[in-house]
Parts: C-alpha cells; sequence; structure tokens
C-alpha cells in the first residue's frame, strides 16, 4: 500500500511515517523540509517531496496524490 502523509514534519505527522514505515509501507511525503525525518530518510519506503502544500499548483497534487492508495493529512 502507498501512503501520501501531508505535514509529516509535525508531532503527529513523524509518528504517523514511523507507523507506517514500520508496518512497511511505501509513504510519500510533502515536506517544506526533511531534517525532521532524518530517522527514516534511509528507508527504502520513503519518498520525500519538497514543496510548501500550499503553494503545489492543482495538477503536481494530483501527480503527488496519483498511485496512492490513501492520503493522510496531519
Amino acid at each position: 500500500m502507498t501512503i501520501l502523509v501531508v505535514g509529516a514534519s509535525g508531532a503527529t505527522g513523524r509518528l504517523l511515517v514511523e507507523d507506517l514505515l514500520g508496518r512497511g509501507h511505501k509513504v510519500k511525503v510533502i515536506v517544506r523540509s526533511s531534517e525532521t525525518l532524518s530517522d527514516f530518510l534511509s528507508n527504502k519506503h520513503l519518498q520525500v517531496i519538497s514543496a510548501s502544500v500550499l503553494e503545489l499548483s492543482d495538477a503536481e497534487m494530483v501527480s503527488y496524490v496519483q498511485g496512492c492508495d490513501a492520503v493522510a493529512s496531519c
């Protein structure tokens, strides 16, 4: 299963990412900075998208959601 997590660098988002990766899911995250996710950056199931979700166009967001089974906004 592939899950897109928006707000993954916050307190709740980081816990969700950790749990999802621990369960073997593929996780895409949209974050302004990946510094707070440094514990997970070496995980082969993590894809980091560096962007501000507020500045993404509709087309960009559609491309990031494509192929995902679920989206979580933290």
